[in-house]
């Protein structure tokens, strides 16, 4: 199935396909919001110790919201 037509058919998690890739929104530091950039999980400033805490920060956070609309 071509790429263009599974993603039109593909209705799980970005996690669960092997060549797909996480885009963080990047803020620069200094520039308004409406300099931010989407950036894809691969970029090599991703990779510097303070993006990778970034990252699992926004991660922590995203995973409580998740508990909390799940409890009763």
């Amino acid at each position: 199935m071509p790429t263009k037509q599974r993603d039109g058919y593909y209705t799980g998690q970005a996690g669960d396909i092997p060549d797909c890739l996480y885009e963080w929104l990047a803020k620069w530091h200094g520039l308004g919001y409406e300099h931010a950039t989407w950036k894809l999980q691969n970029a090599s400033f991703l990779n510097s110790p303070e993006a990778q805490s970034l990252i699992r920060e926004y991660e922590n956070v995203a995973e409580k919201q998740r508990v909390l609309l799940i409890l009763p």
